[in-house]
């Protein structure tokens, strides 16, 4: 009886191991999959945040002032102009200092003043020099529940003159979050740092108490960037930080539910493992057969594990290569197989980083040169594109478009970005090179795109010229900082613009002066019409070398 009393005892030990390995197995696939959901909520609210951010910045910058008050009149037709061009935003408006609206892009009525200067972040914004976000959490009381984003108006003299706010409608999130499987017992919140609620799903309006309520994952949240844990209350718990945004995205799986299956096995081999105990203590004398059948329970259990652990691996290839291929489609433009918009903007910044640096070090004798340090970009333009479509059809100039992107991807070099940026607009951006050879390399792009004819099918060839313009970064050298790269690339629009009114094919650059100040960037943007007589500028096209050289 001790070597049955043994070999129960054995039996039992190794069927709580594989339990406890296969619930080990479970609760790290589940940890995995609540990673990868946190991850996606990232990109989904960085993306979101980010092009919010970006609009309300943009206007803050570009709102004219008449007589010392905001153009009320322009300030409306901007804000339309910018929400018609974002589905997610309900609305876009601008408050004055004391907190009366001056402009909006909506018709519902605003809120009391009295209601905007008591927000935090009125007086956040208020007692803050510098332009920074602050996104409000929707009132749980109004419909719709709206998100705002808001960031500091100040005067052409610095002064705080108000806000400009976004309005995000929270469905937009909802849509997206809904579509995402946490089971029926699971959550999805997006937070501020201090626990505000942006969004819930399920709505149970109890997401901050619930966090509050938790001290230990409170305190993760608040020191680290990213990660798992497994709590009593909200179960498989996955949480990631925006980066450059005060925002936290939270992903809970439901431990009954990702434990589920796990727990019909463990039932299951529970017993049969008290039916074949019950053989071994009646049938003793069966207990070499006892521990055959032991043995063979032990390896299905084993190949059950094993069969397990490799569909989950399988599970997280197939959606590592569908993340990939989704990241790859939303940064490729589909017809001309360029990069687009939002390629540029993920890596525009870190190559701007990179210039800044290189000409700080020059400007404090670290660096003796900085050649190969610019930054330069090409607005493209085709010239008279719309009677093409027009005459000929959209197939054939989606033909011509296609081959306009492989004529300037031989003009630019593999390091260079060549994204198209809307319609027959492209951009190009070469990097690490000298300022002075931006003139050649336009004068290239426009020989290129007009030596020879594009064939449009069925036998129609057809010459087609386009336009460029022309801006550097830094845009001030002695000032590297003050311009930032999306103004250079408005200005290199406002020289795509000067060349379409030289009669087109042809480019035209706009380049700082040694007299040229940030002020005068300002002042440049704001009123570009003034651009071709403004005396701080220096405009560079075949005309005017032409006159040089003469």
């Amino acid at each position: 009886m001790l070597l049955v009393g043994l070999l129960v005892l054995a039996y039992g030990l190794a069927l709580a191991w594989n339990l406890w390995s296969d619930l080990r197995l479970t609760l790290a696939a589940a940890e995995n999959d609540a990673r990868n959901l946190a991850n996606a909520l990232d990109e989904h609210a960085a993306n979101t945040f980010g092009e919010t951010s970006r609009t309300i910045l943009g206007l803050a910058e570009t709102l004219s002032f008449k007589d010392g008050a905001i153009d009320a009149g322009k300030a409306r037709e901007m804000l339309v102009a910018r929400v018609k061009r974002t589905s997610y935003l309900a609305a876009l408006a601008v408050y004055g200092e004391h907190g009366e609206l001056v402009a909006t892009s909506g018709t519902t009525p605003p809120e009391r003043a009295a209601g905007i200067a008591e927000r935090e972040d009125f007086a956040f914004h208020r007692d803050s020099p510098i332009p920074r976000i602050f996104i409000v959490p929707p009132d749980s009381h109004t419909t719709p529940r709206l998100i705002r984003v808001t960031t500091r108006l100040s005067g052409p003299d610095g002064a705080f003159k108000g806000i400009v706010e976004a309005q995000v409608d929270a469905e937009f999130f909802n849509i997206f979050y809904t579509s995402i499987n946490v089971g029926t017992g699971g959550h999805i919140y997006l937070m501020r740092h201090d626990g505000a609620t942006l969004v819930e799903v399920p709505n149970t309006g109890q997401a901050s108490a619930t966090i509050a309520a938790n001290p230990v994952l409170r305190d993760r949240l608040a020191k680290t960037v990213s990660g798992t844990t497994v709590d009593s209350d909200l179960g498989i718990v996955a949480y990631r930080r925006l980066s450059k945004l005060p925002l936290i995205a939270i992903v809970a799986l439901a431990r009954d539910e990702v434990t589920a299956a796990w727990r019909d096995r463990a039932v299951k081999q529970a017993m049969a493992a008290v039916a074949v105990l019950a053989l071994v203590l009646v049938l003793g004398w069966l207990i070499w057969q006892q521990l055959g059948q032991i043995d063979a329970q032990d390896k299905a259990l084993q190949r059950l594990v094993e069969q397990r652990t490799h569909e989950l691996a399988q599970r997280n290839a197939e959606l590592e290569l569908a993340y990939r291929a989704l990241e790859e489609v939303s940064i490729t433009d589909a017809l001309t197989g360029l990069k687009n918009r939002r390629y540029l903007t993920q890596h525009m910044e870190a190559d701007a980083s990179l210039a800044l640096r290189r000409y700080h070090d020059w400007l404090n004798g670290a660096n003796p040169s900085i050649a190969g340090a610019d930054l330069v970009f090409f607005v493209i333009d085709l010239d008279r594109f719309k009677p093409v479509n027009d005459t000929y059809g959209h197939a054939a100039g989606d033909r011509a478009l296609v081959e306009v992107g492989r004529r300037l991807e031989q003009v630019f070099r593999d390091s260079d970005y060549v994204v198209r940026w809307g319609g027959e607009e492209f951009l190009a951006v070469a990097r690490g090179v000298d300022r002075a050879h931006a003139e050649t390399i336009a004068a290239k792009v426009v020989a290129t795109v007009a030596e020879r004819e594009f064939s449009l099918g069925e036998g129609i060839a057809l010459r087609i010229t386009c336009s460029v313009g022309i801006a550097c970064y830094p845009f001030l050298p002695n000032q590297p900082g003050t311009v930032a790269w999306t103004q250079v690339v408005e200005l290199a629009d406002h020289a795509l613009y000067l060349a379409k009114s030289r009669g087109r094919n042809t480019w035209v650059g706009l380049f700082a002066t040694a007299a040229t100040r940030h002020d005068d960037v300002k002042r440049i943007l704001a009123n570009p019409e003034t651009i071709s007589g403004e005396p701080q500028l220096r405009l560079a096209s075949p005309v005017a070398a032409a006159s040089t050289a003469a």
